[in-house]
This record gives C-alpha cells, structure tokens and sequence, in this order.
C-alpha cells in the first residue's frame, strides 16, 4: 500500500523472513518497524540472532522483574499467555476506575448501536473480565451480530525509558486489557497490535550499510497481540506487561535485525509520531504516559467518547 506522507520506500529488495517497513516520510523523519505475526514468531526469530547478549540476563531484577525472574520463565509465560498476579490485581483497580467514572452509564448507553446481545455460559467465544476476577464459572460469553462487524484496532507501545519500573509495566497491560474489555462492552471487535518502537536505536539511519539523511527516526517491531475474530484471554493480553518481552526479547531484535549499530542507550522512549501511526493504520494507542498521575482514567473516557462518536472504527 502507499502512503501520501511517504518519501521514499527502502525495503523493497531486502530479502527477510518477515514483512518490513523502512521508509524515509515527506517531512524528512525515517521509520524502520518488523512486523511478526505473532509473540511466538518474535521469540523464534529473536533466538537465532547473533548476540545472545540481553537473552542471558537471568536474575537481572530491572531485566526480568519479580514474578517471572529468568529467560526459562519468562519465554514460557509469554507464549502460553499467563500475565502476573500483579497485573491481574491492577486490572480489577482499572476496572473499578472505569466503572466509577462520572457518566459512565451514559456514555455507555450512547454506544448502544454496537451492542450485541450476549449470553453467559461456562463455554463460549470471548472472556468477561468481571466474571473471571470473581471466580464465576460461567465467564464465557457469546454475542449475536449484525449485518455488519465493527472493529477497532487498538495499539500498545511497551517501550519504555529506563526509569520505568516492573509494576509501570504490569499496569500497561492491565490498562490494555480493560480497555480490550470495554471497547467489547460496547459491542465492538478489539485487534490489538503490540509496539516495540523507540527512536534512535541505532547510532544513524542506515541503508545498505550507508547512513540515509533523516531528520530523526523510529526503529523497532510490531505483533499482533490479539485478532478482531479472537476471544479476549485476559492473561494473554496482559502480559504484553512483562518485563523481560521488552528488556529481553525487545532489546535482542533491536540490536540483531535493525540495519546499523546500535546506540549506546538503545535510543529514546518518545511518543510515537503521527506518521508512524498512520503507516501502521493506529487510531488509538497505550503508550506508558497513560500510566501515570492518574492518566488511566483520561484514557479511558477519551477512548469511549471516541467510541461514541465512532471514531475509531476500522471497518464498518
């Protein structure tokens, strides 16, 4: 596809074992973004780099956190979808944020052309969170459609500065899933993308091996967390919060698949700019910012007012 705020396009004839966008924008900045199709994919792929440098981190407390402490652990909650005990503590506090909010019944009710009728068994297509928390084993929910399907694509970028701690990251993916939940409350179809993009993490923007004149640039990679036709699995789309997914995993594609050498610092934590979200078709994303003084709930209610005015549907 191409894009009108496109300049140049830069992987067309590199031969890699994935889809790839590296493109230099009209405004002078450049991008570089992998995309997997899912975690399981990342993972594989990461293994066969050539620097196993962040990979052998066990033990590392600001690498791998508390809960899931080693490479072994961490691998293994990752592709079985198990989030920690944390993070599941901090999504039923979001949810009660959520759920507290000034007008929330109403803007509820202003979303009603999505709904769907849904019926409770202890088998069906997607997880209601509430019910899961509270131990009911009939949190399995089925929904009858319209005609037509409507679907957000929800984004979440779990790069981060150094500064950010394991539980800053537990509630990103805590923030993530409530906000899967209450986008499907309002009878809505949830794909969510996960980012690994900072800017700068290689010392230049590079193309075949020769520095390409930007002004500033984005690098990192993209997996799909979780399809518009899946069932929300609360723990799966919650560990997009661990640790080790970005200070191992993340940091082990950056500095063996990204073209150049990578920086000191492994580049910058900063908001994600318009053109790279127009060039991965994000309308909405959770980036850490939304973790703090009580940005939750800011993020929450611009979310559902944008339902409301449906503007965030992908489809119609």
């Amino acid at each position: 596809m191409q894009y009108n705020m496109i300049k140049q396009r830069l992987d067309k004839y590199k031969n890699v074992p994935y889809e790839y966008d590296k493109v230099v924008f009209e405004n002078g900045t450049g991008a570089e973004i992998i995309h997997y199709d899912n975690a399981d994919e990342m993972i594989n792929h990461s293994i066969t780099g050539k620097s196993k440098k962040y990979l052998d981190m066990d033990g590392d407390s600001w690498t791998f956190g508390s809960e899931f402490p080693d490479l072994e652990s961490t691998t293994e909650a990752l592709r079985s979808g198990e989030c920690s005990n944390k993070t599941l503590k901090q999504i039923s506090q979001y949810r009660d944020i959520l759920l507290n909010m000034d007008g929330i019944e109403e803007s509820m009710r202003r979303a009603v052309s999505f709904k769907r009728r849904r019926k409770f068994s202890d088998s069906g297509s997607e997880l209601d969170i509430d019910r899961v928390l509270s131990g009911d084993p009939e949190h399995w929910q089925s929904m009858t459609k319209g005609k037509k399907e409507n679907v957000v694509r929800l984004a979440v970028n779990f790069s981060v500065t150094s500064g950010h701690t394991e539980k800053q990251l537990n509630q990103l993916g805590a923030l993530t899933t409530v906000a899967v939940d209450m986008l499907q409350r309002c009878g809505l179809s949830v794909e969510v993308l996960a980012l690994c993009v900072a800017e700068n993490v290689t010392r230049t923007f590079e193309h075949e091996k020769k520095p390409v004149k930007v002004t500033r640039y984005e690098q990192g990679f993209t997996f799909k967390l979780k399809s518009a036709s899946e069932k929300l699995d609360v723990s799966r789309v919650a560990c997009i919060g661990i640790p080790g997914l970005y200070r191992s995993y993340g940091f082990t594609n950056w500095i063996n698949f990204l073209d150049g050498v990578p920086s000191s610092g492994l580049g910058r934590g900063m908001e994600t700019t318009k053109n790279v979200k127009d060039l991965l078709k994000i309308k909405n994303l959770i980036e850490v910012k939304w973790v703090k003084n009580g940005g939750e709930k800011a993020f929450l209610s611009n979310l559902l007012k944008s339902v409301t005015e449906k503007q965030l549907l992908e489809t119609n």
